[in-house]
């Protein structure tokens, strides 16, 4: 149930990559391959988990069971909206095994529950259950808007991928159903840290309709006065990128940040922190990421260069950057190891890969290698919103760099990690482009 493999070709033909939610040695893990339960008391069971009267016995078979899986339909009767189907399923669960289970659709009653549910074919639990209906709203600088400045908020409906968060972007316990209405799920819990206390702050709520549309006006109010539209920005991106990075390998196995890891490998118990408007500090961000298992902290700041002050929560460069070092510090060492970029030349290229993660997600089809910067800037850290040295958004990249490859070693040696991390940053561009960098 539910085993998927993802694909992506290139235009010429070529596997850019795979990945796959099968179960390793499955013969080794079928704890059963005869129902001890027949398919109505399977169904009789859950209408029992979802609290709908039902009476067993009461349905009609439409179609009779065939095959190894046992395919069968009955009607809806007092209990689904449409014919129910029936199937035995394998469902892979935490420890490794892989359960017979009797799968169901029940379009419920009640017009909000259109349920995929699985029911142990040994003992009638509940293993799992997706709600077919749903709905989640985040007015947010969407992908791929890199800044305020790119164009205006949208309000984007249900952007979760279904196969990286299966559940949604606020689920935790691998049930269909939110557990939480804030900025709170599997992947990331956002909030405000303006006390710098790292114990969890005020959250915007979007109800039980999971509604994020929160004011904002960027030339009159400061960052407290738009706080909410700041957290929910943050918690989109930062599913966002989770999102994404989950078809580029780095999933459960590989030491993503994921509460509940849905029996799919890993450590688990470590989504990200994200702390919006965080009182540490102003003017940067930054990003802490313990090994696998341990959560992770993004710590986003205000800049105080302009009145108003700007929040860097609206900067999703920023964003992306930051989870950027997530990313490469749990991949390079391996999901155990966080330390493995600590030296100058490796925390620049961490730093590099940072600001092309920022530059590939906000790619838009019109840029190519004859991009000048500053417009959809080659150098992903560049800020359109936020400020440095002057009331005009310059680029994090610095304005006087060598022309001439051959000039990097002797600058690199006496380099801040972000300036090696341009380095780096233009050597990818380079070989993606066949051009140099530009400065």
């Amino acid at each position: 149930y539910n085993a998927d493999m993802n694909i992506n070709v290139a235009k010429n033909g070529s596997i850019l990559s795979a990945h796959n939610s099968f179960v390793k040695n499955i013969t080794d893990q079928i704890t059963a391959t005869e129902p001890d339960l027949a398919v109505e008391e399977a169904i009789a069971m859950a209408a029992q988990h979802v609290a709908v009267a039902h009476s067993q016995g009461s349905l009609q078979i439409l179609k009779k069971p065939e095959g190894p899986a046992k395919e069968s339909v009955f009607d809806g009767g007092d209990l689904s909206q449409d014919p129910i189907p029936a199937r035995l399923v394998y469902v892979a669960i935490e420890d490794g095994e892989a359960k017979l289970a009797w799968n169901m659709v029940l379009h419920l009653k009640d017009g909000v529950r259109w349920l995929d549910l699985n029911i142990d074919a040994g003992n009638g639990e509940l293993l799992t259950q997706a709600n077919w209906y749903a709905n989640a709203d985040y007015r947010v600088f969407a992908q791929p808007k890199e800044h305020p400045t790119d164009g205006p908020r949208t309000l984007e409906s249900d952007p979760h991928n279904p196969s990286a968060s299966p559940f949604g972007w606020h689920d935790t316990n691998g049930i269909s159903g939110a557990e939480h209405t804030d900025t709170r799920g599997n992947n990331v819990e956002a909030q405000e840290d303006t006390d710098a206390s790292n114990s969890g702050g005020r959250r915007p709520n979007g109800t039980a309709g999971l509604v994020f549309d929160n004011p904002l006006n960027l030339a009159t109010q400061s960052p407290p006065a738009y706080e909410h539209a700041a957290i929910t920005n943050l918690f989109y991106w930062n599913n966002l990128i989770h999102d994404i990075m989950w078809h580029h390998g780095f999933d459960e196995a590989a030491g993503n940040f994921q509460a509940n890891n849905y029996g799919n490998g890993g450590g688990g118990g470590d989504p990200v922190q994200a702390d919006a408007q965080d009182g540490s500090g102003t003017n940067n961000a930054n990003f802490g990421t313990p090994p696998d298992g341990q959560d992770p902290r993004m710590q986003m700041f205000v800049w105080t260069e302009t009145v108003p002050s700007r929040d860097s929560d609206l900067e999703n460069g920023i964003i992306i950057h930051e989870y950027g070092h997530g990313i490469s510090n749990r991949l390079t060492g391996g999901p155990a190891n966080s330390s493995a970029l600590i030296q100058s030349q490796s925390r620049g290229m961490g730093e590099g890969w940072s600001d092309w993660f920022a530059l590939a997600l906000t790619a838009v089809p019109t840029d190519n290698a004859n991009t000048p910067p500053g417009n959809r800037n080659l150098c992903s850290r560049g800020a359109h919103y936020r400020p440095r040295d002057s009331p005009v958004p310059l680029h994090y990249r610095p304005r006087r760099e060598p022309a001439d490859l051959r000039e990097y070693p002797e600058r690199i040696e006496r380099a801040s990690r972000h300036r090696v991390g341009l380095v780096h940053h233009d050597l990818g561009g380079l070989l993606e482009t066949g051009r140099g960098p530009w400065f």
